[in-house]
């Protein structure tokens, strides 16, 4: 694996040269020339190659060096410039393209923090896509956000994320997206997983979002084109907060946003806007907690709203003993 230590690195046009220059340092001799020529055998100003390894040093992708074509899997990591993060930036209209099973990590498990920049613009987009030119959903891996990733910076406004596999998951992260849109992926394309957080604001999904964590994302304005193989699904305590500004298209008759979990503990609106299937493993669901301005969690199911239940399973109110719980169902005739 070559490592990448690229100084903040901006692929430019010499006056003298029509090539973008390229700087990768350190690397053994023979792997440099391997790369150089792979850069300029592309022809002129036609694609950047990135061999993959770990990206250690703050590194920009530039317009004039589009498309990046990844042929390895690439980690930001490092604790370079300022802030002490090493940072990848991409800018508007950048094209960045994965060969077959490859993927972009931030962070790691432990150790330096990695950040990602991503910040496109309407009309002139960050495209994450496939390298083939038969593009085929889940041709590559995705892009995904682990444990220190530094959230304070990290974000992607107005990106496109497609032909992944997972296109974006966030483990034991938190992650910024903002007007991104996720599309041709062959799984969930927003997957969560351990102690999460961050924002998700005006996103549109075609392959649902499978919320696996623990925590809390903001959801707000998002829009949800529904898929009966991956819907939407995620712990009670998020379900209310994530429908109150959420829109679904192409609802079908089988097609119902999954509550997982047992017990919802912070009071909630349930909407009539989609249906709910309660699908946790345990046979009944609890409303308890001391949630809300009068310290009990309160579920409040709107006019229209379906709430389904798998066979012997019921709903719970309160319990023997602890904290209370209310059910509000204010139904209209028709």
């Amino acid at each position: 694996m070559i490592v990448l230590a690229r100084k903040t690195i901006r692929h430019q046009t010499p006056k003298s040269a029509h090539h973008p220059t390229i700087s990768i340092f350190p690397c053994r001799i023979a792997a440099c020339v391997i790369v150089l020529l792979l850069f300029f055998a592309s022809g002129a100003g036609a694609q950047t190659i990135v061999p993959g390894g770990t990206i250690s040093v703050d590194t920009i992708w530039t317009l004039e060096g589009s498309p990046y074509v990844v042929t390895g899997s690439v980690t930001v990591q490092g604790t370079d410039g300022d802030d002490g993060v090493t940072t990848l930036t991409i800018e508007p209209g950048v094209e960045v393209r994965f060969n077959s099973n490859r993927y972009l990590q931030i962070g790691s498990t432990s150790g330096a923090q990695g950040a990602l920049v991503a910040l496109g613009e309407e009309g002139s987009e960050v495209r994450f896509t496939t390298n083939s030119v038969d593009a085929q959903p889940g041709q590559w891996q995705g892009i995904w956000f682990y444990n220190t990733t530094e959230q304070s910076t990290t974000r992607m406004e107005h990106c496109i994320v497609e032909y992944a596999s997972g296109a974006v998951r966030v483990m034991n992260a938190k992650a910024t997206l903002v007007s991104c849109r996720f599309a041709n992926n062959s799984s969930y394309d927003l997957y969560y997983t351990g102690a999460v957080g961050g924002s998700v604001y005006n996103c549109s999904f075609n392959n649902g979002i499978n919320f696996g964590g623990t925590g809390h994302v903001a959801f707000d304005n998002n829009q949800v084109y529904w898929n009966e193989s991956y819907p939407v699904s995620m712990p009670a305590d998020n379900v209310g907060t994530f429908v109150a500004t959420t829109s679904f298209h192409g609802l079908g008759d089988r097609s119902a946003l999954q509550v997982t979990g047992n017990r919802l503990s912070k009071s909630s609106i349930w909407k009539a806007s989609v249906p709910y299937v309660i699908t946790s493993g345990q046979n009944y669901f609890i409303v308890q907690g001391t949630d809300g301005t009068n310290g009990v969690t309160t579920l409040t199911i709107e006019p229209g709203a379906e709430i389904r239940f798998n066979t012997n399973r019921y709903l719970q109110i309160g319990s023997t003993s602890g904290a209370q719980g209310a059910l509000v169902v204010l139904g209209e005739e028709g």
